[in-house]
């Protein structure tokens, strides 16, 4: 069900962006250009082949921005709030296509919570357009366009899309405060997964939350309010923000980060870090950057998002059960522990089978990319886990992919959008006890 939704919307978008009205020349857009575009877009990726900003008109960038919101939120969200305004009952498919959509497990008010979906992200992205409108409103000149770009951007930061109406992405706002930290905050909101964040902002937690930190660490009492996997989710989270950004500023103090003031390096080190898990904006250009660099953000790519959140990727929580389970095998443990309670080991062998069969994805078509393109092999890797990722960073190689390179990565970018999701599903479904029990056998390893 899920996977027939995407194919659906990025049918439909494709034909939109055909349409003479979807470009400025009037023409349209060919078919590979118009699959590509309506791919990146309903996955939330942000690999363009042609820039947004001026190939296409105001009505195909319209569409493209439809097919953000639809894609990252997820089509039956909007299908389900229908339902409810209607007043009609859901039935049990639908209830369960919508626990896939914003990755829910518990037994909870499903109509609820896509009312709490719905409300939260029109919120979000109504206070994020509005700080975007005023201070753009100084820099574009016009009310109509500051407004129009806020709205777009907003949208496009909230669902880490990474789509953007400017050509150089963010690099002319590379040491403006107010949109780099406006646009952070809407990556990382739409990023952490709702369930997180509907934690998060009860009102009980939040003021736990705020008088004591260490709420998260591991070593907190088992009586406590917020889930472990909400946890686990904020350590990784701020984990992954705070190294990424130490990294970027030390090993770019040199080289894209040259020319900057002390302050603009430690803010386009903090944008890029945000930016590289989930969005693809960026404020410094990524063609110059450092091998060791590349490979550093190729990591952060291929973890992503978090589960339920509007980005990609293995996800946070997925990695960080990997690490506990080597950390308990390192130390001879025999259960996984966490925060004092043990994580079952089906949720390990899941995370395991979802990182090796990312990685075999990612794996056979840089293969394929590395056979069928001359370009710079580690090039080629980060388009390659930018698009599993749907992350849309890119080192500006994208329009000058063949037409199989093209192809190659429009697939990777479906499979990093439903892959996992619909993988962890099936072995939700397919988990099932045997009644026989075979004897074991040890095998040498390693």
């Amino acid at each position: 069900m899920l996977v027939i939704s995407f194919l659906g919307l990025i049918t439909v978008g494709t034909l939109l962006l055909t349409f003479p009205a979807a470009t400025a020349d009037g023409k349209g857009a060919d078919i590979l250009t118009a699959l590509f575009t309506a791919t990146s877009a309903t996955c939330v990726t942000g690999l363009v082949v042609q820039d947004t900003g001026t190939y296409f008109s105001r009505f195909g960038q319209l569409v493209i921005l439809a097919l953000i919101q639809l894609g990252g939120l997820g089509i039956m969200t909007f299908y389900t709030s229908i339902v409810v305004l209607l007043g009609q009952r859901m039935g049990l498919q639908e209830r369960r296509t919508m626990q896939e959509i914003i990755e829910e497990t518990r037994d909870i008010d499903i109509a609820r919570m896509v009312r709490y979906v719905l409300l939260f992200t029109l919120l979000v992205e109504g206070i994020g357009m509005l700080i975007l409108f005023l201070r753009w409103l100084f820099i574009l000149g016009t009310a109509d366009q500051a407004l129009y770009y806020a709205i777009f951007h907003s949208i496009s930061a909230f669902c880490n899309a990474g789509f953007s109406l400017f050509s150089d992405s963010f690099i002319r706002f590379q040491s403006d405060l107010c949109i780099n930290l406006c646009i952070i905050t809407l990556i990382i909101l739409g990023g952490l997964g709702f369930p997180v964040v509907n934690e998060i902002i009860n009102r009980k937690n939040l003021l736990r939350l705020l008088r004591n930190f260490r709420q998260l660490s591991i070593s907190s009492s088992p009586q406590q309010h917020l889930t472990i996997h909400s946890r686990l989710v904020l350590i990784t989270t701020a984990f992954l923000i705070t190294g990424g950004t130490i990294l970027f500023f030390f090993l770019e103090y040199d080289n894209t980060l040259h020319n900057l003031p002390l302050s603009t390096k430690l803010l386009a080190s903090l944008f890029q870090s945000v930016t590289a898990r989930t969005a693809g904006f960026n404020t410094v250009p990524l063609s110059n950057l450092h091998g060791v660099t590349i490979f550093l953000w190729v990591i952060l790519m291929f973890i992503g998002a978090s589960p339920g959140g509007t980005g990609g990727g293995v996800k946070t929580s997925t990695i960080a059960v990997l690490f506990l389970a080597i950390r308990s095998r390192i130390r001879g443990e025999e259960e996984i522990v966490y925060s004092r309670r043990t994580i079952p080991k089906d949720v390990v062998y899941r995370a395991m089978a979802i990182i090796a069969l990312s990685l075999g994805a990612i794996a056979l078509t840089y293969a394929g990319l590395l056979f069928f393109e001359n370009q710079r092999f580690e090039f080629l890797l980060f388009e390659a886990v930018s698009a599993f990722g749907t992350v849309g960073l890119s080192i500006g190689i994208t329009p000058e992919l063949n037409v199989i390179g093209k192809l190659l990565i429009i697939i990777l970018m479906f499979i990093g959008r439903t892959g996992p999701l619909t993988l962890t599903l099936a072995m939700t479904a397919a988990n099932k006890r045997s009644m026989i029990t075979y004897p074991t056998a040890r095998i040498i390893v390693g």
